[in-house]
């Protein structure tokens, strides 16, 4: 979070898939408005010991989110696309630069990385792309229950962010992976970080 503070010196965020709102609460610490919704209801009822209530609500992401058009300085979308439906994922995108007035801050588990890279497993070696409502293949049950159903290359990613008016900061990337410590960021690291920036 000071990193981020550091980097992009917003005065507000939205943290898309927050869970207990323990990132928001951390954020709140360094003087960022943040606020967050999660699926989960079970994590929006039992909070992070300092994380308030009203900061956190219930909300499906593949709803219209309940926010105004350009409303946070920077939305926040950590360990969420991987998990979205291939049919869902232009709402989702669309909804995050509807909210966004300046930055969106993404972590992605993609093709050769993510929580299984290097292991036994295999997960994540070979893009899959699992259909909303339709039974999971055999073959891809294990990768599935993590709860990844779009694993896709870098550049995939890349090119369903472009939109007119905003840019690709790889350099804030390389900046923020060289201030947080290594042993924080290895995991993220091991997937695809993204900072989109509407042009002046």
């Amino acid at each position: 979070v000071r990193a981020r503070k550091f980097m992009l010196q917003p005065k507000n965020m939205l943290d898309v898939r927050c869970g207990r709102g323990t990132f928001i609460a951390y954020a709140r610490n360094v003087g960022i408005l943040a606020e967050g919704f999660d699926f989960s209801e079970w994590a929006i009822n039992h909070p992070y010991s300092r994380c308030n209530k009203k900061w956190i609500k219930v909300h499906d992401v593949t709803k219209h989110w309940p926010y105004h058009d350009e409303h946070f300085d920077l939305v926040v979308v950590l360990d969420l696309m991987e998990h979205v439906y291939s049919d869902d994922i232009d709402f989702v995108i669309d909804e995050m630069y509807r909210v966004a007035k300046k930055w969106i801050f993404l972590q992605i588990a993609t093709i050769g990385g993510g929580s299984g890279s290097g292991s036994s497993s295999g997960i994540h070696e070979n893009g899959y792309v699992l259909d909303k409502d339709k039974p999971i293949p055999i073959e891809l049950q294990p990768y599935a229950v993590a709860g990844h159903v779009s694993v896709m290359i870098e550049d995939f990613w890349l090119q369903k962010f472009k939109r007119d008016g905003w840019v690709s900061r790889k350099d804030l990337v390389e900046r923020f992976c060289t201030i947080v410590p290594s042993d924080v960021i290895a995991n993220w690291t091991l997937n695809t970080i993204i900072v989109m920036e509407k042009a002046d």
